[in-house]
Formats: C-alpha cells, structure tokens, sequence
C-alpha cells in the first residue's frame, strides 16, 4: 500500500532553508561574476526578536525569498519586477560597500530587533516600492478577520489571474489541488489571492495593514525614512497580491510586519545601536486573529 509522506516541520524546513543559503556555493547554483557584481552573488538579511526571526535571502539569478524561524514565509517573490529590481539593488549596493563586512565562521539568529548592519540606508529605509508577493500572508490576515475565509477555504488555481484589465500568472506547480490560505501563502498563488481581493474591501485591508506599520514611519533612528503608501479611496483587487503602486512599502516596514506577525504580535521600533545597553521598544501589541 502507499502512504502518504509525513509533513515536514514548518519550523526545521525554515531552518533548513536558511542552512542551504548560507553555505550553498555560487557553482552550484550556476551563478558567475558580471561586470557590474565581481565578487556578490547573494545576500542573507536578518532581523531578529525574541520570538522568531525573518530571513531575507536574494541571488543573483532574481530568486528572492523570505523564512520565517516559526515557520513558513514567501518563495519566488523575484518573479515580481518590482521584487526583482530592489533584489538587484541590494546586491549592487552590497557590492558596493563589501569592504565594510567582516568575515564569520558562525551564523547564529539573531535574537533582538537591533539592526546590526545596513548596507545601504537609502534603499533600507527611504525607498518606497510595490511589495509583491510579500503582503500576501497580511491580505490573508485582513480576509480571515473579515470573515471572508477561514483556514480551510480552498480554491483551485486556474493559472492565470485576470480583472478589470489587470493579468497576472501562476509561477508555482500546475497540478496542485485546491489550496488553503497557508498553502496559498507557501505557494504565492496569485489566482487565490486576486480572487480574495475581489471580496475584500480597502477598509478592511488598510486596518490591518495599519497595525502592522505599513504607511507610516518605523520610528527607526536614522535621519530620513520613507512612509510607504496604502491605498486611499480606490480598491483594485491587485493591491491584495501587492501588484499596484496604490500600496508601497520599504524593506524595513516589511521586515518589522512579518517580525511583528510571527512573535505573536509584538511590533518593535528596529533601532541602529550597539549590543550594549541595547534595550527593545515595543511600539504595539496585535491580537493575530
């Protein structure tokens, strides 16, 4: 008789995950030096709390993607252009500035909202662009309080998303029965969750993206940031998969949300600081339900 295979943990496949990015080599992945990047070929960003950590992780051939130490997070966002393209600028930028890292034999998690290095504060913190496939696990947040779904709604992917003049395809597996809202995050299913966006309304949307931080300063200590954009008096169904430039976003909003979404709640202001004295503020307490 066939079984089925048993489910890998969330939390050791985050783990692993991490693990490949951090000591896979450029040859296996069939990356080479460009004239514009000699010596970059991938960047690992962290932001630590005490809860849980999320994992940046961006290569040279577009492949972007985001862990959670918790358990789960985003694959294939660089199939997004606007992903793609800060994808790039953070490699250029780190390119850059590669004289000012150190070398390390150990890799452990962070464990604190501090930001211990940043490689280009412009992009970090100032540039405001479409998130993609990242608001995704906050779409699904907003349509379960709504409720609009609820952890076992399912919908067969059709391929291809299309409303009022906006299109979009699938990037993940063809044959895949019908998915839930924690498959449809793992998989980035854009048909699901345009199809979720075309029952969810802007307030709901912007309430729960408000919580979270989006569209207003981090309250990072540095000199300039950007505040991002939610949308205002025009909901399109693509603001749900992050495709519309009525929803912007920096890095750092992003990775304080999701921080915030996988520690049980808890929204920290990151602040640039050395490790001693070095004292979290917790900017907000969310109910995640």
């Amino acid at each position: 008789m066939f079984g089925r295979k048993p489910k890998t943990d969330p939390v050791e496949m985050s783990r692993r995950l991490r693990g490949q990015a951090l000591s896979v080599g450029h040859g296996e992945l069939g990356l080479a030096p460009t004239e514009a990047r000699q010596h970059v070929w991938g960047v690992l960003m962290e932001l630590g709390y005490p809860q849980a950590v999320a994992t940046l992780v961006a290569l040279g051939d577009g492949t972007t993607s985001l862990y959670i130490s918790t358990g789960g997070g985003i694959i294939g966002a660089g199939e997004h252009p606007p992903v793609r393209a800060a994808a790039e600028k953070l490699l250029g930028a780190t390119e850059a500035h590669l004289d000012g890292f150190q070398s390390v034999t150990e890799t452990p998690l962070p464990q604190t909202g501090r930001v211990r290095a940043v490689v280009n504060s412009e992009i970090a913190f100032e540039e405001n662009l479409p998130p993609g496939s990242t608001i995704k696990p906050f779409t699904a947040l907003a349509a379960l309080r709504a409720g609009l779904i609820d952890e076992d709604s399912r919908t067969l992917c059709r391929e291809k998303y299309s409303h009022e003049g906006f299109q979009t395809v699938c990037s993940h597996p063809r044959d895949l029965a019908p998915l839930n809202p924690t498959e449809a995050i793992a998989y980035s299913c854009n048909y699901y969750f345009g199809k979720v966006g075309e029952r969810l309304n802007e307030a709901s949307f912007v309430s729960t993206l408000s919580e979270f931080g989006f569209g207003k300063s981090s309250g990072i200590n540095v000199a300039r940031e950007g505040q991002g954009k939610l949308p205002r008096d025009g909901w399109h169904s693509q603001t749900a998969i992050g495709e519309s430039d009525d929803l912007l976003a920096t890095p750092i909003q992003l990775i304080d949300a999701y921080s915030a979404l996988v520690n049980g709640g808890h929204l920290f202001a990151p602040r640039v600081a050395s490790a001693r004295g070095y004292i979290p503020e917790l900017r907000a307490s969310i109910a995640i339900k």
